[in-house]
């Protein structure tokens, strides 16, 4: 599927739009928005762009410029220099200096609000696999897959035990829109989602779950299990809202996009796809990649 979105930057003429009411990845485009974030803190007196920033390694992207060419320990660099990088270089490793900067991911969602836009979102929670398909020329037919459900997609959680139920089950019901508008709920009504549950591991008090949506309704996974009483762990939407500082990764929600598989429809073959995080309860880390 393809969005195509146009209009004046003086905000004056018609708007044209295709899939207007779709939603797609952002991407690296999203920097952009951290940009204004960061430039609106510079605005305010709160950043200064000479002002010198820490660069860890443990925050370093593999093959990127950053992460490349200062190959030891002691990194530090200007807000200037880390925005350079962001927007020219597209480096992955001042972007999450400057992410961090703006106030975390959440803060610069705000600023986007605060610029009228209301369909984006820089603070989206699930780690695990992206798809990408390189080729507009045969992009649709691997888009195809998705809207016909032809494919697999198999998703790890961390929740709390529900020894009452059997397993494997499926949760089917009826999403609408919540409050505020970025919640979801279930309601009466013929179903529109459906999601298979099965136990991985039981473990005291909190157990993982092996998630396979049929459907892909916004945040149903995470309104199933809440609905079932396991909310996955550190979910901060589901059941109730929870308040957190916008700069707190310490307890990133539990929910890992793990593979994805499907039958290439260019060549037949069975493809699949593994993410190589892992979830750790309380963390989540990268599991070591294969040299």
């Amino acid at each position: 599927m393809v969005g195509v979105a146009a209009w004046r930057l003086d905000g004056k003429g018609p708007r044209v739009l295709y899939n207007g009411g779709e939603a797609f990845p952002m991407a690296s485009t999203f920097k952009v928005a951290v940009a204004g974030r960061i430039f609106e803190r510079v605005d305010k007196g709160e950043l200064k762009l000479d002002q010198m920033l820490d660069v860890p390694m443990d925050m370093f992207s593999p093959s990127e410029v950053i992460a490349d060419r200062l190959i030891h320990p002691g990194v530090s660099l200007s807000v200037y220099n880390l925005l350079e990088l962001m927007l020219t270089q597209s480096d992955n490793t001042a972007t999450d200096v400057l992410t961090k900067a703006a106030g975390g991911p959440a803060a610069v969602t705000a600023w986007v609000r605060a610029q009228g836009v209301t369909g984006q979102r820089i603070d989206r929670d699930t780690a695990g696999l992206v798809l990408f398909s390189a080729d507009p020329a045969t992009r649709s037919r691997y888009q195809a897959l998705f809207r016909e459900r032809r494919i697999d997609k198999h998703y790890e959680a961390v929740a709390p035990a529900l020894p009452d139920h059997a397993f494997p089950l499926v949760r089917r019901s009826r999403l609408e829109a919540g409050e505020p508008f970025f919640r979801m709920r279930e309601v009466d009504g013929d179903a529109n989602s459906e999601t298979r549950i099965e136990v991985e591991r039981t473990e005291n008090q909190l157990w993982r779950y092996v998630l396979h949506p049929v459907t892909g309704k916004k945040h149903q996974l995470r309104v199933h299990m809440a609905a079932l009483g396991a909310p996955i762990l550190n979910d901060d939407f589901y059941p109730a809202m929870i308040a957190r500082a916008s700069d707190d990764f310490s307890q990133p929600l539990q929910l890992l996009a793990r593979s994805v598989s499907f039958r290439d429809p260019l060549t037949g073959v069975m493809r699949e796809f593994h993410s190589h995080l892992a979830l750790s309860h309380g963390s989540m880390r990268c599991a070591e990649l294969p040299t």
